[in-house]
């Protein structure tokens, strides 16, 4: 596979599936919208604390996106050097949502430590493939994937 382009899909999506996928996400989005907004109102005692609906729900999601990065690099072996470098940053960010649970039960401050020793070494590999990540990275930027996932991971406070 080259490097300087994305694979062609499998085979075109109709305008059917499109719609219902489109459907799906967007119920999808409103149903955690609504669980944020359930939560808030009736569970003032616990509303967004460690164990609420809205942190579980960022830990599951951050864990799900970071797996699919993971089997994209690993199995269907798609943009190699871009989905290191985006599963690195999703891991990093599900580490640092754990930073209580870490503080608590680990030590103080391991979150801070696992954080670099997963970013550091993929900073590494990527430095080190950079020719490579650049030809993917020309061809993934200019997708809609790539501005869902800009979007999203730049949302994530």
């Amino acid at each position: 596979m080259s490097h300087k382009s994305l694979p062609p899909p499998a085979w075109p999506i109709s305008f059917r599936a499109t719609c219902l996928r489109a459907t799906l996400y967007i119920l999808l989005v409103a149903g955690l919208a609504q669980g944020v907004f359930y939560e808030a109102l009736h569970f003032p005692d616990s509303r967004f604390s460690e164990l609420s609906f809205t942190e579980l729900t960022q830990t599951t999601l951050l864990a799900l996106a970071a797996a699919l990065l993971l089997y994209s690099r690993l199995v269907i072996r798609i943009l190699p050097n871009i989905s290191l470098l985006m599963f690195g940053f999703l891991l990093a960010s599900l580490i640092r949502e754990q930073d209580a649970l870490l503080d608590a039960y680990v030590f103080d401050g391991a979150w801070q430590l696992m954080v670099s020793l997963t970013v550091l070494p993929i900073l590494f590999v990527t430095l080190r493939q950079r020719q490579h990540f650049v030809d993917e990275f020309a061809a993934y930027a200019n997708s809609f994937s790539f501005g869902l996932f800009a979007a999203g991971f730049f949302l994530n406070p």
